[in-house]
């Protein structure tokens, strides 16, 4: 049994914040992510334009999400088998090339439904390839006590791609058309490319993976990752916690809209979000500018607990201002949970384990979110509504709090979804098996002694 990390406490010229490495990365994810949210956004409207009704743009949730069922455990294969610089590199060539087909797919003016679905597809699919070894990369030669910054970094990227990328498609779709944000998306593909060329192949980590290794399919890699994380003491727990998290937010984000419609308009929808967006925005800005406390699991359990706090307080209010304050404070503490949580991964598995690992992780929440969308119809439809009616079985006692009528079933469920998490979180506050891996994260940032705990963890055959 070996440690899987060996960190001083000072970072090497390549673990600074503002390292080529970096600024290459980050720029690289800005364009993409943001010519994804922006073009996928806009395939949404279209899609609710030419049929005029809601499943057709569910379908498109489906399908942005199924691709990563198959295409995860390949990407986390590939990048511990290619490396990830070079991983990352064929996949901003195979997302310019994607970009160049739409282009030429929507230059017609009549877009079959079909070719729309095909759209999102693609564009998720390349998200999820892109993920595993841009986490790798991340990871590679950072100090432990800049992972969290590092990882804040990058949700900046994403909290500035959600808010400008829908924005920047309301003001250019109906003037560029698909076939329009389509070239765009083409040259922010090619910014992309520029951008990874800043990172030096010197950064990247060195391939270590036996012949033996390679051979292996990637659907038997990933359930050796999952038999590697029993190894980890603590892991497994660990993962179970953010997969409890991930559920909650799903059904909160699918949940959210008709809940608000049913007590204002579309205009505060959008304030709504707006709020969501720019909670995450900052918190995303904080972790840059702090780093974080070395121990890394307390704060994920913290924030869980905090997050279930405020989902009950957003199930039970019917004021949109309460609820968009509300959304600003929940969607800080989730960027926050989410850069602490894959700091913790990054700290704990070997460099040469990363891909896979988190690419399975990634496959484990793909199928939870499939299972959680298909689920959320019935039980609000058929279970929760019914029974906050005036006529319901609730309207008397749980009415007496939230109400009754149109969205309060909605409303009870986001409660109950609160009150879930909040006492998951208290309760892995006494897991003896995740107060040991928050020991042991802490161990990952001091520099390496004998008395020091550590985590008794061997890199897998």
């Amino acid at each position: 049994m070996t440690e899987t990390r060996q960190e001083g406490s000072e970072a090497p010229a390549s673990g600074r914040l503002l390292s080529r490495t970096m600024v290459g990365l980050w720029l690289s994810m800005l364009a993409t992510w943001f010519g994804g949210a922006m073009f996928t956004f806009a395939i949404g409207v279209s899609i609710f334009e030419q049929t005029g009704q809601v499943t057709p743009v569910v379908i498109t949730q489906i399908f942005a999400i199924a691709p990563g069922l198959i295409l995860a455990p390949i990407a986390g294969s590939l990048t511990d088998r290619m490396g990830p610089r070079r991983t990352l590199f064929l996949e901003r060539i195979g997302w310019a090339i994607f970009s160049l087909a739409l282009a030429l797919v929507f230059l017609k003016s009549e877009i079959a439904l079909w070719a729309m679905y095909v759209a999102v597809a693609g564009i998720s699919a390349f998200e999820f390839i892109q993920s595993p070894p841009m986490l790798a990369l991340l990871a590679h030669r950072a100090a432990d006590r800049e992972l969290a910054r590092r990882n804040g970094a990058l949700q900046v990227a994403i909290a500035i791609s959600e808010i400008l990328g829908p924005l920047a498609c309301g003001f250019l779709l109906a003037s560029l058309g698909l076939a329009g944000l389509a070239w765009l998306n083409l040259a922010l593909a090619v910014l992309a490319i520029g951008a990874m060329a800043l990172v030096p192949s010197a950064d990247a980590p060195a391939q270590v993976q036996s012949v033996a290794t390679r051979q292996r399919s990637s659907f038997r890699e990933m359930g050796r990752t999952w038999a590697y994380l029993k190894e980890v003491p603590g892991l497994r727990s660990f993962l179970a916690l953010e997969l409890i998290g991930n559920i909650a937010m799903t059904m909160l984000m699918g949940l959210i809209g008709p809940m608000v419609l049913s007590l204002a308009d579309a205009p505060e929808l959008g304030r709504v979000i707006a709020f969501a967006g720019a909670g995450a925005l900052v918190a995303s800005v904080g972790m840059v500018a702090v780093g974080g406390p070395s121990r890394r699991v307390r704060p994920v359990q913290v924030m869980c607990v905090l997050s279930g706090l405020v989902l009950m307080l957003t199930g039970w209010t019917k004021s949109t201002w309460v609820i968009s304050g509300a959304a600003f404070v929940l969607m800080a503490l989730r960027t926050i949970s989410v850069a602490y949580g894959q700091s913790v991964w990054q700290q704990i598995v070997p460099p040469d384990r990363l891909g896979r690992v988190f690419a399975g992780r990634q496959a484990i929440f793909i199928v939870a979110g499939l299972l959680t969308y298909a689920a959320m119809g019935p039980l609000v439809d058929r279970i929760f509504e019914p029974l906050l009616l005036p006529t319901g079985a609730w309207a008397s006692t749980l009415g007496g709090l939230v109400g009754v009528g149109p969205g309060r079933g909605l409303a009870v469920l986001v409660l109950l979804i609160g009150l879930t998490i909040a006492l998951v979180g208290l309760a892995s506050l006494l897991s003896p098996r995740l107060e040991r891996l928050n020991q042991a994260s802490e161990a990952r940032a001091e520099p390496p002694s004998d008395s020091k705990p550590t985590v008794d963890a061997s890199p897998l055959p």
